[in-house]
């Protein structure tokens, strides 16, 4: 006798529906969490996650989980899924987190750093629309005094322009996982809660991870 392949469906933010086998959908550490609690009976909510990035989501799902796929294979489609507007980056790594999926979670936070060390401050203030609180003549003025290559100057100016609600978050984060007793549950809800922020925080923060080489 056969055994039948068991579905679930999904509804994203946007009221669309996406059906699909329940081996796959479980590459969500969340989604996998309720079907072991025996918490799913209708669609499954996904309030924070709309459905043009879910179609992303579930399709780098089906070609991680696909049969005879070689490594070079997965290297290349990696590569293609992350060559996205910063825009698509963003709600991915917004989904990742909800979805607690690390593996899309952490490509996608790779991609957006491996991006800002490319880059001068004006690239990424205009791509993210980051103020920037010095004039001409005092980023001038600061190179001139410091004499440093441009690499340098670009990084400590990246880093003196964080603002503090910015780098609050960056010390937050280093806290929490330096406190004692904490537990692997209580660091999950920390680093769901840690994400919930806009794009120009985001990008705020991993530009304060690049400052002090945190990236973890």
């Amino acid at each position: 006798m056969s055994i039948s392949t068991k579905f679930l469906t999904l509804k994203t933010c946007d009221g669309k529906e996406f059906v699909h086998e329940e081996a796959i959908v479980v590459s969500s550490q969340t989604i996998k969490n309720m079907v072991e609690d025996d918490c799913v009976s209708n669609a499954i909510p996904l309030p924070n996650v709309h459905s043009k990035t879910m179609t992303k989501v579930i399709e780098y799902w089906k070609k991680h989980l696909e049969d005879g796929v070689s490594k070079d294979m997965l290297m290349d489609f990696d590569k293609a899924f992350v060559n996205v507007h910063h825009s698509i980056l963003h709600a991915l790594i917004l989904a990742a987190n909800f979805l607690n999926d690390k593996e899309i979670l952490y490509m996608m936070c790779q991609e957006v750093a491996d991006w800002i060390k490319e880059k001068t401050p004006e690239e990424i203030r205009k791509e993210f629309d980051i103020k920037n609180d010095y004039t001409p003549e005092e980023e001038k003025e600061i190179h001139k005094e410091n004499d440093w290559p441009l690499n340098d100057f670009i990084w400590f100016n990246i880093g003196r322009n964080i603002d503090g609600k910015k780098m609050t978050k960056v010390v937050q984060y280093w806290k929490k996982y330096l406190e004692e007793g904490v537990t692997e549950d209580q660091l999950k809800s920390f680093e769901q809660d840690f994400l919930k922020m806009s794009q120009s925080e985001l990008v705020g923060v991993l530009l304060a991870n690049n400052f002090f080489d945190d990236m973890q």
